[in-house]
């Protein structure tokens, strides 16, 4: 009779991936899908040339449109590639993949609350679309946490590297196609849509390698130098304030949270000391000057308008838009039935609050803040992942509140903000490993651990109680 006893119990079905395979190769969806964020899949690139409002309209209709998600055949291929991907990589997990989600119950209520918006929209088959790149991004998302909750620190460690060189890409485009890459008023967009845009990638690619820099061993340390250096070019290049403003409060951050930890060098804590007299200097000289003039005089100091580039007015509209309905809001159809109601300009209402609001009302907000309520409760609890990742986390989930003061990235499936932010939070949810390696400080000597005993390849990441 044939002995069974020494077959190892599978966690999924045949054609599913391996646990180990998992392990390895789970954040490559998630990093495929970041890789070519800005890149022209969608669309052909155009001389740079003045535009009137009338054909900023007819963009925002075309690009908010039914069909605009099909127009390029191998970028749907793609998309849905990445998400069968995903799947069945979340598939050979299936326990731990629930058990993560579970924990994150208050955005299954924020992807439940999306589906049912198709119930009053008047667009339903943009909300459909919406529902399944939500459902899509979840799968994504939840396969890279699977992948970087035993090694939680290598998480910004790739996202500095992809961006990074997704950022090299744009500023070779700024000096091999300037017609193209750069905006008629001189600002550089590189090969994204506009300079904001471009902004926002830099902005994600300064935290990344900022925070790996600050916070863990010299890996690397000279790339990741450069690669913040090129997104900081690229930022200034782009003229965009939000992202210059989130990346400045992202650094501090970083510096205010990892400087508490009292594995840094007294020289370290010199220089956060006074990196934050400079900080407290330049506050009480802009509360000076406030007193002195007016703010739109101040921000003209700055080369900004006193209305935010016009934002205000769009604010306004998104109110009117909010009051109209103020508990579900119009739908996640990407305001399409707004922009084409109301005449908006725009894709959005450059507030990510106010656009969430419109799209979902009082409760998509509320649902919104209760699921960052819920991920820092469990960042408290010692037991988490969520309580080794602040140094990282925090300062991005900050700044990327900030920057959606005057930016909309808020429950946008498709924008690289949300997709690492669900990330983050899918992380802070994970039960720690007895054997989970996590990136150590520079001043902590390494210990290197036996692969047996992670089920990883071998590295010099030491053990948690070792730190």
């Amino acid at each position: 009779m044939k002995n069974t006893a020494s077959i190892p119990a599978t966690d999924g079905m045949i054609f599913l991936p391996k646990p180990g395979f998992i392990n390895r190769w789970g954040a490559v969806p998630f990093l495929c899908w970041i890789a070519v964020v800005g890149m022209p899949l969608q669309r052909s690139l155009e001389v740079s040339q003045p535009v009137w409002m009338a054909d900023v309209y007819a963009s925002t209709l075309a690009a908010t449109s039914n069909t605009s998600s099909l127009q390029s055949i191998p970028f749907v291929l793609f998309m849905a590639g990445i998400y069968l991907c995903a799947g069945l990589l979340v598939l050979g997990k299936p326990k731990t993949a629930f058990s993560i989600l579970r924990r994150q119950w208050p955005l299954l209520l924020l992807i439940l609350f999306v589906v049912a918006s198709m119930l009053w929209s008047p667009n339903k088959e943009k909300v459909l679309m919406n529902v399944v790149h939500n459902l899509g991004g979840l799968l994504v998302t939840m396969a890279a946490a699977l992948r970087y909750r035993a090694t939680p620190w290598l998480l910004p460690k790739h996202i500095g590297y992809v961006l990074g060189f997704n950022i090299v890409v744009h500023l070779a485009s700024i000096l091999l196609l300037p017609s193209f890459a750069i905006e008629w008023d001189g600002r550089w967009r590189g090969l994204t849509g506009q300079a904001n845009e471009l902004g926002a990638i830099a902005f994600c690619t300064f935290w990344a390698n900022a925070a790996v820099l600050i916070g863990t061993r010299k890996d690397k340390y000279h790339l990741h130098l450069v690669l913040a250096g090129c997104a900081a070019a690229a930022m200034l290049g782009a003229n965009s304030m939000t992202s210059i403003i989130s990346s400045i409060c992202a650094l501090a951050m970083i510096y205010v949270v990892a400087g508490t930890n009292s594995r840094y060098r007294i020289g370290e804590r010199l220089f956060i000391g006074g990196f934050g007299m400079i900080v407290l200097v330049a506050a009480v000289g802009v509360m000076f000057l406030g007193n002195a003039m007016d703010i739109g005089k101040l921000l003209g100091l700055a080369g900004r308008s006193g209305d935010f580039t016009g934002r205000t007015e769009i604010w306004l509209e998104a109110i009117k838009a909010i009051v109209g309905r103020p508990w579900v809001g119009w739908g996640f159809d990407d305001n399409a039935y707004l922009i084409k109601t109301t005449g908006m300009p725009y894709t959005t209402y450059h507030n990510g609050y106010l656009d969430l609001m419109a799209r979902g009302g009082i409760i998509a907000l509320g649902l919104f803040f209760l699921l960052l309520g819920n991920w820092l409760l469990q960042v408290t609890n010692r037991t988490r992942v969520g309580s080794d990742i602040v140094p990282f986390a925090i300062p991005f989930i900050g700044s990327m509140l900030i920057y959606n003061l005057t930016e909309a990235t808020l429950v946008a499936p498709r924008d690289q903000m949300w997709l690492i932010l669900l990330v983050i939070l899918f992380l802070g949810g994970c039960r720690k490993s007895p054997q989970m390696r996590i990136a150590h400080f520079r001043n902590v000597r390494m210990h290197p651990v036996p692969s047996e005993a992670t089920g990883f390849e071998s590295s010099n990441y030491p053990y948690p109680g070792q730190l």
